[in-house]
């Protein structure tokens, strides 16, 4: 069985529901009270940033506490009661630049590009719930790149959980380049697009 959603651009977005009842098998010492620095995340608003917490099992394997909002003015659907599913898209992007610059010190000023991004979500996992969604993503880093000592690149993988059901899977392929070589990639356009 497959929910659609309708967000409020008229875009069609489906959930599909294959995760059943599996549950976090080792456990999360994540916080869920307070976010973590906006810069982490490029974003530019308090309001903007989900996460919450980073907790390094070792050198590739990361639990990420999250927290998605009953509200919130870009990720809605017209269906009150549930999350918006591309939470969980913002969700794998913040992650993944958590991951950077906490754990393989790639540079605040670096800018980012992702490649490939997918996600899987079962809709009982977007219900709305009388709070704040608690969400703990269990990541796993692959295939990483390295350019001298730093990392360039790499590859997350991830299971979503919530309430310690899983409630979806994601993943996303990313590089890190130099403001400068950046600039050098995009040209003119370099400063057209928002980064992300």
């Amino acid at each position: 069985m497959t929910a659609m959603m309708t967000r409020p651009a008229g875009d069609v977005v489906t959930a599909t529901p294959e995760f059943g009842n599996a549950v976090v098998s080792q456990r999360s010492d994540v916080m869920f009270d307070r976010t973590i620095p906006r810069a982490l995340v490029h974003r530019a608003a308090v309001s903007e940033v989900f996460l919450t917490d980073l907790c390094a099992l070792d050198d590739t394997e990361f639990q990420v506490g999250a927290q998605w909002p009953r509200g919130h003015s870009f990720f809605s659907l017209l269906r009150p009661d549930y999350h918006d599913p591309l939470l969980m898209a913002e969700t794998i992007r913040q992650a993944g630049l958590l991951i950077a610059h906490s754990e393989f010190g790639v540079a605040l000023d670096w800018k980012f590009i992702v490649h490939r991004q997918s996600f899987s979500l079962g809709s009982d996992g977007l219900r709305l719930g009388a709070r704040p969604a608690d969400i703990v993503l269990a990541v796993t880093c692959h295939d990483l790149k390295r350019r001298g000592k730093r990392v360039a690149g790499g590859r997350l993988e991830l299971n979503c959980y919530r309430d310690g059901e899983r409630i979806g899977s994601g993943g996303a392929v990313w590089s890190a380049v130099s403001p400068s070589a950046y600039r050098r990639l995009r040209g003119e356009r370099a400063g057209a697009v928002t980064e992300v």
